[in-house]
Order: structure tokens, then C-alpha cells, then sequence
């Protein structure tokens, strides 16, 4: 997001070049040259992070008689030497605290009856050829978890599909606790969207971004800016089409 805003104010400057308008030149430089600084310093990142409401890692979740960890997919890369592929940089951290949330369901309960399953949600929005679903439930079967307790959504292509679709499959455990996890300024978003389907989760942050000063990583604060803008502008998109009837009505929400 902080390249198209960036574009809109290069064109701006460049309009007012053409036009020989000195005033709105030197603004639309002066405005241009503090966005660029604001976005690699940090500056709006910090801004917005509070209305994201990032979370602290679940650290002691309260398990249930019947457990569903929800990933959400967040893409895959496609290793050169041998055209396989693997999820990427963001969701990499999804899948590892998907594993150790259903560990931890596993080995601190106290009843043996106790059921844990996984629920991976991700299709193929990129056309791979496979979906962020296959790959990471392959991923979880690696890191020690066994086919029969991973659940499928494959046919997602966004967040709003992500928990559209999960609902369909969370409906066959209707007495389920479950767990949302995604990235951490991610969460909000996404809890939104599995809310207005009816799905109450606790929230499980993937990962924890944080910003450093440092001209060494400038480039990294504005990715990290980039995430916060994108995420804003998508709660921002929610609500409006809540209010211009652009979504579906909102179901009742269940918390287990």
C-alpha cells in the first residue's frame, strides 16, 4: 500500500512540475520526501499498530473437550531447483504455532478423551497448481502430526473466503473451542471476518513484528508499514461494505 500512495504523490509533484506550479511542488516534494522517511522510520507503523491491537502469544490457552486450531494460509513460494513449493515468509510462523498450539493440546490435558484437530484454510488464489492448504498440511504432517487430525478448506482465495468457508467446515464440530491463528497485525482483521460468520476464536498471533530504529533497516520498517497500512484499509473496507450491504448479513456468533 505504501507504493501506490507514494506513486499518487510522485504524480501529483509531476503534474505540478508540468504546470509550472512552484507552490504545489514544493509540497508534493516536501510531502513526497516525509513519507518516505515516516514509512522507513517507523513513524506510521507505530501509528497504526494500536488500532490493530496486537496480541501477546497465547502462552496457557484453556483447552475444551474438543479442540480446532484454524491456520490461515498467507501464501506460498516456489523453490527454484526443483519447482516445489513451501509456504512463504508469512506463513511459515502460522504453520509453526499452529503445530505447537496442538502439541500443547495434546500432551497438557488432563483427560484422554480430549480432541484436537488442526484446520488449515488457504486454495490457490496464485494458480501453483496446489494449494496453501496441501502444502502446510504437509508441513504440520512433518513436524509430527498425523494426517487424521488435519482438516481441509481449499477452496479460499482471501480472508473473508478463509472464514467463509472454515465455517463449513468448523459446523461439523459444533461443540468445538476454536483457535484463530494468523499473523499478528492480521489478527483483527481476520477475527472480524470469522466473526461475522458466526465463529467466536481465541486469537493465537503467529509472530510478533517488531519495529527498530535503525537506518540498517529502513527497508524493513517500511514492509512492516506496508503490512499495518494494508491491514487498516482492509477493517476500513469491512465496515463500509457492512454499512452499504456489499457483505452478506452477519451471523450469530457461537464462542465454545
Amino acid at each position: 500500500m505504501t507504493l501506490p500512495l507514494l506513486l499518487i504523490l510522485l504524480s501529483l509533484l509531476a503534474i505540478s512540475l508540468t504546470f509550472k506550479r512552484k507552490r504545489s511542488s514544493y509540497l508534493f516534494a516536501s510531502i513526497s520526501i516525509l513519507f518516505v522517511f515516516a514509512t522507513g522510520k517507523g513513524w506510521i507503523y507505530q501509528l497504526l499498530t494500536p488500532s490493530l491491537e496486537l496480541k501477546p502469544r497465547l502462552e496457557a490457552p484453556q483447552w475444551a473437550e474438543s479442540n480446532v486450531i484454524v491456520v490461515l494460509g498467507g501464501g506460498l513460494s516456489r523453490w527454484p531447483e526443483n519447482d516445489d513449493l513451501s509456504s512463504n515468509l508469512w506463513a511459515v510462523p502460522r504453520v509453526m504455532e499452529g503445530a505447537r498450539l496442538y502439541h500443547r493440546c495434546r500432551e497438557q490435558g488432563e483427560s484422554p478423551k480430549r480432541v484436537c484437530k488442526l484446520l488449515v484454510s488457504g486454495g490457490d488464489p496464485l494458480s501453483l497448481g496446489q494449494t496453501e492448504a496441501e502444502i502446510m498440511k504437509r508441513e504440520l504432517q512433518s513436524l509430527g502430526i498425523t494426517s487424521e487430525d488435519i482438516l481441509t478448506e481449499d477452496q479460499s482465495r482471501n480472508t473473508f473466503q478463509n472464514a467463509k468457508f472454515s465455517r463449513e467446515v468448523l459446523q461439523l464440530w459444533p461443540q468445538a473451542r476454536v483457535f484463530l491463528v494468523t499473523s499478528n497485525v492480521h489478527l483483527k482483521r481476520a477475527n472480524l471476518f470469522f466473526r461475522h460468520f458466526g465463529i467466536g476464536s481465541i486469537l493465537a498471533p503467529a509472530d510478533s513484528f517488531a519495529g527498530v530504529k535503525s537506518w540498517k533497516t529502513f527497508a524493513y520498517m517500511a514492509t512492516l508499514t506496508d503490512l499495518a497500512l494494508h491491514e487498516t484499509i482492509g477493517v476500513l473496507q469491512y465496515h463500509y461494505y457492512n454499512m452499504t450491504g456489499k457483505n452478506p448479513p452477519p451471523l450469530a456468533v457461537i464462542e465454545n
